[in-house]
């Protein structure tokens, strides 16, 4: 049931994630914290940061399932996540008002 969770998180974030990053759509707390003229490259890194959290889940799914060397995926899993939190929080911290 996890594994079934997460990998649907797992689709839902990468759709979600290439919506935002190729400017289909814009996320409303953008509009709101984000001045016009940085809009565009915030979405831009706020997008691959939905890609990598839906990797993220990917992995996570992968390593709750046991699949070949699970030790593996708990550790790209938790790579992974300090990346994401570290671009997501220079991100917010250069773009946001």
């Amino acid at each position: 049931m996890v594994v079934l969770f997460c990998m649907i998180v797992c689709v839902c974030f990468l759709v979600y994630g290439f919506l935002v990053m190729t400017g289909i759509y814009t996320p409303v707390r953008s509009k709101v914290m984000v001045e016009d003229e940085n809009r565009e490259k915030w979405c831009k890194v706020e997008g691959f940061v939905r890609i990598l959290w839906g990797l993220d889940a990917g992995l996570f799914a992968m390593y709750y399932s046991g699949f070949f060397l699970p030790k593996l995926w708990l550790a790209g899993f938790l790579v992974l996540t300090v990346y994401t939190i570290s671009i997501t929080y220079k991100n917010n911290q250069r773009y946001m008002k």
